[in-house]
């Protein structure tokens, strides 16, 4: 009972405190400081990312330069090399591109040349041959200060200032790494980086052409399947660590923005099993590489050669058709080549190649190969 009055005493001092309180303001006056401050329009905008690409050939130049009008927007729908060209030795495509930033936001971008599919043909000697083993091809960047044009084939064919090793064989050069200028490795390579500021400038010239030194071995015999290569050229771009572009804590926020897929060449993948026929017309030359497979593989048609390198799995091979089969560097867990037609017409391949860890020899073909010739094969 004593703590319960205590309790009401103490809220009744309390209420009495604030009435006084009131009554003093009220009996008075007061003044407060005021001041008083405001930002100036605060405007939130989106930054821009906008690359335009485009190419001239040199049939667009005029008097040693490209005027602004013949350079051409980059599309799909173009082809920026001569589809009807007749390659021989000696014969030079050249093709200039010029990459602009359009947009406010620094960017970084990559130009990707893919070989993605290759027809082979039959040369006059009655061998095969793939194009892509006798066309060199180099590709040269350069910033607008920096930018020539080659006035002379003999300019394009020894280009100034190029390293000891500058060009390769378009099967080679097409399938190796993004080349950066920090890294000498990937400087043969055809796939481009770099980086523009908004309104830069950056210039690629890429040069393909068929040695002199090129003899028979590239000569298509008439009556045969024309050796054909298409290829395919993609640009994509995404954000760039500028340092003239910073959020609250530096300029490494956008440092790891990742580039928007491009399209693969088209060689199947065979995670599971594939038709060869549903993809490929008879005489064209098909590879697979640097893959996990795990399916069968039919060729059901008369394909030039079907290549399988530095594979990996369980590898199955219906020989429905005539056909040349390479299998190059590759380390399975199976392997089983069936329905192989017992005459002259087909070829197997092999070099370097285990299978659960045995290495295939003329000795042990039996256990891969069904209905073999030991003529057919080809150890190399």
């Amino acid at each position: 009972m004593t703590k319960r009055k205590s309790t009401k005493r103490a809220l009744l001092s309390s209420v009495v405190a604030l009435l006084l309180c009131f009554s003093m303001l009220l009996g008075s006056t007061f003044a407060w400081f005021t001041d008083s401050a405001a930002t100036g329009i605060n405007t939130i905008q989106s930054g821009n990312l906008d690359i335009e690409v485009l190419y001239a050939t040199p049939a667009d130049v005029v008097n040693g330069a490209v005027p602004e009008g013949n350079w051409k927007v980059v599309n799909e729908q173009t082809p920026v090399f001569n589809p009807a060209a007749l390659w021989e030795p000696g014969y030079t495509e050249i093709v200039y591109f010029k990459f602009v930033n359009k947009g406010s936001l620094s960017l970084q971008f990559q130009m990707h040349v893919d070989i993605l599919k290759e027809t082979a043909g039959i040369n006059v000697d009655g061998n095969l041959f793939a194009l892509s083993d006798y066309i060199e091809a180099y590709v040269c960047g350069a910033t607008a200060s920096q930018f020539q044009l080659y006035e002379t084939r003999n300019i394009a064919l020894n280009p100034p200032l190029a390293p000891a090793v500058w060009h390769g064989s378009l099967k080679q050069v097409a399938n190796l790494e993004v080349a950066t200028p920090s890294d000498p490795s990937t400087w043969l390579s055809l796939d481009t980086w770099n980086w523009l500021e908004p309104a830069e400038e950056y210039y690629c010239t890429m040069v393909l052409f068929m040695p002199t030194t090129v003899g028979n071995e590239a000569n298509y015999k008439l009556g045969e399947t024309a050796p054909k290569i298409d290829l395919g050229i993609n640009f994509i771009a995404t954000q760039y660590s500028w340092e003239n572009e910073k959020d609250s804590y530096g300029k490494d926020y956008d440092e790891k923005a990742e580039y928007p897929e491009i399209p693969q060449p088209a060689i199947p993948n065979p995670s599971t099993d594939v038709t060869l026929g549903d993809t490929y017309n008879d005489g064209e030359y098909v590879t697979f590489t640097n893959q996990a497979i795990n399916g069968t593989v039919t060729a059901d048609k008369v394909f030039a050669r079907v290549d399988f390198v530095n594979v990996t799995g369980n590898l199955k091979v219906d020989l429905s058709a005539e056909n040349t089969i390479v299998l190059e560097d590759c380390t399975l867990d199976s392997l089983t080549v069936t329905n192989m037609p017992n005459n002259y017409t087909n070829q197997i391949c092999i070099h370097n190649v285990t299978v659960n860890g045995v290495k295939i020899t003329r000795d042990n073909i039996g256990n891969y190969f069904v209905g073999y010739d030991s003529a057919n094969f080809v150890f190399y």
